[in-house]
């Protein structure tokens, strides 16, 4: 009795920690070491072009699990600048924006409170090369 308890409590306590995470889903075509913490990922907002030179890491969509939350613009630029940190990438480029929308599901609408993005994972041509001409 005790042992289906715990189970039931266990499989509750992971959908509740669940509910709080958004859904990220990423495409990786190369990585390099993760950055730590206290550097910093420039964000290339959706229709702004860079100027610079850089290379495509993957990609990173973040966008509603279904149990809402933390989701608001802001918070879904900071979950893609984790994944771009992890990925090794100092620049993410914002190339798909959905904002909260309703959605025909079967004879319905249901409300989507989440802002869903898509972005591209960059990283400085000559980020971590070391210039040795003294």
């Amino acid at each position: 009795m005790k042992i289906t308890i715990r189970l039931i409590l266990a499989l509750f306590l992971f959908c509740f920690l669940q509910a709080c995470s958004p859904l990220i889903t990423r495409t990786i075509v190369n990585t390099y070491p993760p950055l730590n913490e206290t550097e910093e990922v420039q964000v290339i907002a959706l229709g702004d072009e860079s100027a610079y030179q850089y290379e495509e890491l993957g990609t990173v969509r973040v966008g509603d699990n279904g149990f809402g939350g933390k989701c608001k613009y802001d918070d879904q630029i900071l979950h893609a600048k984790r994944e771009a940190k992890k990925m090794g990438g100092n620049i993410i480029k914002v190339v798909e924006h959905i904002p909260p929308h309703s959605k025909m599901i079967g004879l319905g609408y249901a409300y989507f409170p989440c802002h869903e993005i898509l972005v591209l994972v960059l990283r400085h041509k000559n980020s971590g090369k070391i210039d040795r001409t003294e």
